[in-house]
């Protein structure tokens, strides 16, 4: 595979939507936290897994439970290049934390739990 093929690889290339949502709540439920796998650029790819919507009511304000309203837009965007990232939520104080997904040299997604 070649460095500019490669730079466009993304995580739907390599698996099924359903298949990555599965493993995440799967993950989620055994790890008892919040998980959700963003693009690079820290866009959401999946639907947040095991969040409890009377929490992220309650401490975010909002009605429905949406993955950039949940986990700071920082810990959405880790970089391939600094690996691991951890932050705190401003408002609680709980911590987020973001790990890049990389297929050799191409970063194709991010896995953020909270």
């Amino acid at each position: 595979m070649t460095s500019s093929l490669s730079q466009k690889l993304s995580l739907f290339d390599l698996f099924q939507a359903e298949e990555i949502q599965r493993v995440q709540d799967a993950f989620a439920l055994a790890s008892n936290v919040a998980s959700v796998i963003s693009a690079p650029d820290g866009t959401p790819l999946t639907r947040p897994g095991n969040l409890s919507e009377p929490f992220t009511t309650l401490v975010h304000g909002r009605d429905t439970v949406e993955a950039g309203r949940v986990f700071p837009a920082i810990a959405l965007r880790p970089s391939a290049a600094a690996g691991l990232a951890v932050h705190a939520c401003p408002l609680t104080g709980l911590m987020y934390a973001g790990m890049p997904i990389s297929v050799g040299e191409c970063h194709v997604a991010n896995w953020v739990i909270g």
